[in-house]
């Protein structure tokens, strides 16, 4: 049908006399602007529908979406590019407002309608942590109601939500039972400051000394801009500090890191990685057949940093579900080099960059097309489905308590400490299941589980970004 109509309205401008070609094109231009791009650096040109097919009536973002491949990446398709719109007043992207906590979404069995959702992250100086929420509560209520499927959503972001908190804890029958323990009220949703050191800490444990980093985004500096290097002169500092208090070994804790730059997480394997692989491939950029010209590696420690550098033989990183992209490449791209060890759950799989460009004369819509497979030294880019932990610990299906990122006694770390210190781990290595936290309880697989703390980087959709690629 939409071909169709796209052929008769072409036929009426034609058919009135007098050629009005042009017309049809001043109208498609935008559209047709984007399909050459995208036939031309898409990864998987060869999957974009043939031009008959297409609508170019369609506006633009509508229209990028109609070019992606459904097929690729295992037949899972291509979730990764996107397209944005700025604000034709500012030029700038529409800021994501959030109340600044992730959590995830569990159902009690008897009560398939209702939801319990435990916190699992808080955003510094956001209004989720200045109204007292932590890691691990569980919000039972908001605004006075049950949480259900219909009002979970009310805690991404709004004008302000008063929420119910409760601890819970598993009888002799293995039903749940919570008992409330405080109500906190959330201003309205910000764009809270993402600084991507969240919390650094060292640990001395015998005759070790452990640095803990908890690292949530490879972004450059607060503007998000590349050109801003405020957070890589950051992680430059912080490094410098670790080698100088002498840590031993490194816990790095990445499950909260989905985005960003592939040159940061070139310059943190760059800090972290041993002497001996200066100057060898981090990782290696694949493109099309028709731009292959464009392939092309980055290398350990390219650009400095030796000094800095803490030489490690090992490295211990936590991982999630929602670990993916950067911090991905940056596992990949330090194993031929040493002993990577991961604790927790498979990561997400993007072994795939996007690159950002812009027609000049439609500068308000910026499309960010896959364009590269992102290999580590030795070829390697087969973690489509994720990469699995060395040790497989699934918090989510904990019902014991949550403890703040950084205590030692929080789940994840005090295991990666217990490796490092005695060689063995001090909670049993789970299985992957749809078991919750309690018999009672079934964790919720639901798209916004989180509540879209790195709201900014949800622009990305997990994605390397930023990478550089020369066009016409």
């Amino acid at each position: 049908m939409t071909t169709y109509v796209g052929l008769f309205f072409l036929l009426f401008l034609v058919g009135c006399g007098e050629d009005r070609t042009y017309e049809y094109y001043a109208i498609t231009v935008n559209d047709r602007w984007i399909d050459t791009q995208m036939r031309n650096i898409y990864l998987w040109a060869e999957d974009i529908p043939k031009e008959s097919s297409l609508d170019y009536f369609d506006d633009r973002i509508s229209f990028f979406q109609s070019l992606l491949s459904t097929t690729c990446l295992n037949g899972k398709g291509d979730t990764y590019s996107f397209a944005d719109t700025l604000n034709s007043v500012t030029n700038e992207l529409t800021p994501e407002l959030t109340y600044g906590f992730d959590f995830i979404s569990y159902t009690p069995t008897a009560s398939p309608n209702q939801r319990m959702a435990r916190v699992s992250f808080v955003a510094h100086n956001s209004p989720a942590e200045e109204a007292g929420l932590k890691r691990g509560d569980w919000i039972t209520t908001v605004d006075g109601e049950n949480l259900s499927s219909s009002n979970l959503s009310s805690l991404y972001n709004g004008e302000g939500i008063t929420v119910t908190t409760s601890t819970m804890k598993v009888n002799a029958d293995g039903d749940t039972e919570f008992t409330t323990v405080g109500e906190h009220t959330l201003a309205a949703a910000t764009e809270p400051e993402q600084n991507p050191l969240f919390k650094s800490a060292v640990f001395t444990k015998w005759n070790k000394k452990i640095a803990y980093l908890v690292y949530t985004h490879f972004e450059t500096g607060v503007s998000y801009d590349a050109e801003d290097k405020t957070y890589t002169a950051a992680l430059t500092s912080a490094m410098a500090d670790f080698k100088a208090a002498g840590v031993t070994d490194f816990v790095l804790d990445l499950r909260y890191t989905n985005t960003g730059y592939l040159t940061v997480a070139n310059q943190m394997a760059g800090l972290l990685a041993p002497a001996s692989a200066t100057g060898q491939v981090f990782c290696t950029l694949t493109y099309n057949a028709t731009i292959s010209n464009k392939n092309s590696s980055y290398l350990i420690r390219e650009g400095g940093a030796v000094s800095e550098n803490i030489d490690l033989s090992h490295l211990y990183i936590l991982v999630s579900s929602d670990t993916a992209a950067a911090a991905e490449a940056l596992i990949s791209g330090l194993e031929p080099y040493m002993e990577v060890v991961l604790l927790g759950t498979k990561t997400k799989g993007v072994p795939v960059a996007t690159t950002t460009i812009t027609n000049p004369d439609d500068p308000l819509v910026l499309i960010h097309p896959v364009v590269a497979y992102v290999h580590n030294a030795t070829g390697k880019d087969d973690y489509i489905d994720g990469i699995s932990p060395t040790y497989l610990l699934d918090e989510t299906q904990i019902a014991e308590a949550y403890y703040s990122l950084g205590d030692e006694q929080e789940y994840l770390l005090r295991n990666a400490l217990s490796l490092i210190t005695d060689g063995v781990l001090i909670d049993t290595v789970t299985a992957t299941s749809t078991a919750a936290a309690s018999p009672a309880l079934t964790r919720v697989f639901t798209s916004g589980n989180g509540s879209g703390v790195n709201a900014k980087m949800s622009l990305q959709r997990k994605t390397i970004k930023g990478i550089p690629l020369g066009y016409e």
